[in-house]
């Protein structure tokens, strides 16, 4: 009876069409009595909750289909295989070595990327004059990195600045001052001081007048001053700017000699009272200072104790006997927004006396169709040293994304990408190299990574690149510059994995190419990328597949490496092969490049103010395909 009762559930189950079997199920019944349902068609459940009875034994919650002989998944098409990473190096559009000028590395895709760079004033590099819009080119990360810097002037006088008259200065507790041409720092001499050892604070001083207020284009705001000297000799010192009429001291520093230069700084914030007064007020803004603040007594003018002298004084910590020696001086002036943030701010590079030194960009164009995935699904890299502290209160526009799309920032004592929510608070990253990127999708999912580590948008900012016509190190006011040294920078028409950032911030995924001042390869380092060299080798077979889309380029890299002083790459454009010349178009350099012996890059002094020297990777001598 109860076979019977099976046999007539499982009929009235297909003749309902809830099973719909491709072909008729043959019902057999075998020796011990038991009923099966062969099913010579793939099913499908009409109902997740629809099961039927498969033998006389089954309960109710027992699924056709496995009675049926079928897997309980059939129909169900299997996950796909997760798609693998695309390779980086076949998706970079272009690196930026730097270190023979401001243009990209040779590619085999013959296109160009517009790159400005632009500064409207000279500027001033290893003992010579740049003139205006020739970029800085100093020791980098890897060979040499471009500095980009905000507006700035060196206060002090030409003789006082280069050490050229030594009546400038005024001898402390007895010392003696000479002038010295041996083995300046700069310039033809350097100031030689030597203590008598009798007592305390024995050194040399400089005074300057300065004014104790600025008008940064909304308000009148105290002023923040920072000194830098070059130092060496034996002993210890300390320096410090002091206010000669309020008798106020700034900033202590303390210095531990060497025999070798190093740039050591000092900073003085002068006291006075904030005030507003709103725009276009730079040829009158003295004279809207109240009496209590700008006058020196009840009843005279505003502006009259505006002035202050501020002493530089570089002397000993105790009563010892020595002779140190100083060169490079520079007195500046720094915007302070974020003043109560915390350290205070660090000297530019330095310049001449009197030279003033005008806000510095550099511009490339991504408005091209080579930049077409790019916008999509795209990375930005590069390696960053800042002559600031994370701590300090100045405004530093480290990249922006042109135009109004994206900007990166330090601002307020954090790292921030806006307007996508990002913020990182680094710790103290003054003289010190980091790695970072930033990464897009199309969906508008922005991540920035600092040393490998990845720092995602917020979900509810989503932003999608639809258009970008430029990215912009630096802007327009002068207060609007990275202020520090980039160095191997790079742009993917892909999206990087986290892996992928961690490894390129390793040096796992590319290696740096580094050049000599000669154009030689050293031995020592091992290259991934193309090698600028005085004389073009091709060292690889690179060919260049062009897809359908115009925007896209895929770079594939022969497996083979060959000997032969030149080889000649072949482009596949598909369908009509085109071929490429061997012969390398010249580098474009806007600036004489310094040698990697550039002992002391004045724009980045440490909180030991010893300058950073070029990091080379060691390894055995090889060449790998380039990318």
């Amino acid at each position: 009876m109860k076979k019977m009762i099976a046999l007539g559930m499982l009929a009235s189950l297909l003749n309902a069409g809830l099973l719909h079997a491709q072909e008729e199920a043959d019902i057999k019944t075998n020796a011990t009595g038991a009923t099966n349902a062969v099913v010579t068609a793939e099913p499908t459940v009409a109902s997740a909750d629809t099961n039927a009875v498969a033998n006389t034994n089954a309960v109710t919650d027992t699924n056709v289909l496995a009675a049926a002989g079928v897997p309980a998944d059939a129909g169900v098409p299997a996950d796909a295989e997760p798609k693998p990473p695309e390779d980086p190096v076949k998706n970079m559009i272009a690196r930026f070595s730097f270190d023979a000028g401001i243009m990209p590395e040779p590619t085999a895709g013959d296109f160009d990327i517009p790159v400005v760079f632009q500064r409207e004033s000279p500027a001033f590099l290893n003992d010579q004059e740049l003139g205006a819009n020739m970029p800085r080119l100093v020791a980098g990360k890897f060979g040499q990195g471009l500095i980009v810097e905000s507006a700035h002037a060196n206060l002090y006088s030409p003789s006082q600045a280069g050490m050229k008259e030594v009546s400038m200065f005024q001898p402390l507790n007895g010392s003696a001052l000479a002038g010295i041409a041996e083995k300046p720092w700069e310039g033809k001499q350097a100031l030689a001081v030597t203590t008598k050892g009798e007592v305390g604070d024995e050194g040399v001083a400089l005074e300057l007048k300065v004014e104790k207020a600025l008008y940064n284009g909304a308000s009148i705001v105290p002023a923040y001053y920072v000194a830098s000297v070059y130092l060496k000799g034996q002993g210890n010192l300390k320096l410090f700017l002091k206010d000669m009429d309020s008798d106020t001291v700034g900033e202590t520093v303390y210095v531990d000699l060497s025999n070798e230069w190093k740039r050591f700084f000092c900073t003085f914030n002068a006291p006075f009272p904030a005030m507003s007064i709103g725009a276009k007020h730079e040829a009158d803004w003295k004279k809207l200072l109240p009496g209590s603040a700008g006058a020196l007594r009840p009843g005279e003018p505003p502006g009259t104790n505006i002035e202050a002298r501020l002493q530089l004084a570089i002397v000993t910590t105790d009563s010892s006997k020595t002779t140190f020696y100083a060169d490079g001086l520079q007195l500046e002036t720094r915007a302070m927004p974020y003043a109560g943030t915390g350290a205070g701010p660090a000297p530019q590079a330095w310049a001449p006396g009197g030279m003033v030194l005008s806000n510095e960009t550099l511009t490339i164009s991504t408005k091209d169709n080579y930049f077409g995935r790019w916008r999509k699904n795209g990375t930005i890299s590069f390696w960053f040293l800042p002559n600031w502290d994370a701590r300090d209160g100045t405004r530093d526009t480290i990249l922006q994304i042109m135009k109004s799309l994206m900007t990166l920032q330090h601002v307020n004592g954090k790292l921030q990408l806006a307007p996508v929510g990002i913020a990182f608070t680094p710790s103290d990253w003054q003289n010190s190299w980091h790695h970072i990127a930033i990464t897009w999708n199309a969906e508008g999912q922005w991540v920035m990574y600092v040393d490998g580590l990845d720092y995602p948008s917020d979900e509810m900012m989503k932003r999608p690149m639809a258009a970008a016509a430029a990215l912009v190190f630096g802007g327009a006011a002068q207060s609007m510059a990275p202020n520090g040294i980039i160095d191997d920078l790079m742009f993917f028409q892909i999206t990087l994995t986290p892996e992928q950032v961690k490894a390129l911030f390793a040096g796992d995924l590319l290696k740096p190419a580094v050049t000599t001042a000669s154009g030689e390869t050293p031995a020592s380092v091992v290259t991934t990328a193309p090698v600028v060299t005085t004389t073009p080798v091709v060292t690889t077979t690179p060919v260049v597949t062009t897809t359908s889309a115009p925007d896209a380029l895929v770079v594939t890299t022969a497996p083979a490496l060959t000997t032969a002083p030149a080889a000649t790459p072949a482009i596949d454009t598909t369908p009509t092969p085109v071929a490429v010349s061997t012969t390398a178009a010249p580098v474009t350099t806007m600036a004489p490049t310094p040698t990697a012996t550039n002992s002391l890059p004045a724009s980045i002094p440490a909180a030991t103010n010893s300058p950073a020297a070029p990091v080379v990777t060691t390894a055995p001598t090889e060449q790998t395909p380039a990318p």
